[in-house]
């Protein structure tokens, strides 16, 4: 996955809030049946927001949903 997490608003898949970017990783983790993430953040500080923004998030509602 190539994107920005930001504070701002969205624009376009894989660039915005970590909100969104949870969303569209449970969207393809159900309905594709996706179980690896392989991350590439544009610019500093990204893998860290991704690290722990994202991924514990994710996987909270993944296995609340499960």
């Amino acid at each position: 996955m190539n994107g920005n997490i930001t504070d701002g608003a969205s624009s376009g898949a894989f660039d915005g809030p970590p909100a969104q970017w949870v969303s569209e990783i449970i969207e393809l983790a159900e309905s594709q049946r996706f179980d690896t993430f392989i991350f590439w953040g544009e610019g500093d500080g990204q893998l860290d927001r991704f690290a722990q923004e994202v991924v514990p998030a994710v996987r909270e509602r993944l296995s609340s949903a499960g």
